[in-house]
């Protein structure tokens, strides 16, 4: 209880980390992450 899980990296491994986290009983309310993903290139 009272602890929080900061997270960060490409869609997989978040998706990875979470799933494993939820099988540790550590609830959505102290998961917080942030998605790594390849820069688009736009021709202007």
């Amino acid at each position: 209880e009272g602890t929080e899980i900061y997270i960060c990296g490409g869609t997989p491994f978040l998706q990875s980390m979470i799933k494993e986290l939820e099988t540790l009983n550590v609830g959505d309310e102290s998961i917080h992450y942030e998605t790594f993903v390849p820069r688009l290139s736009v021709k202007v």
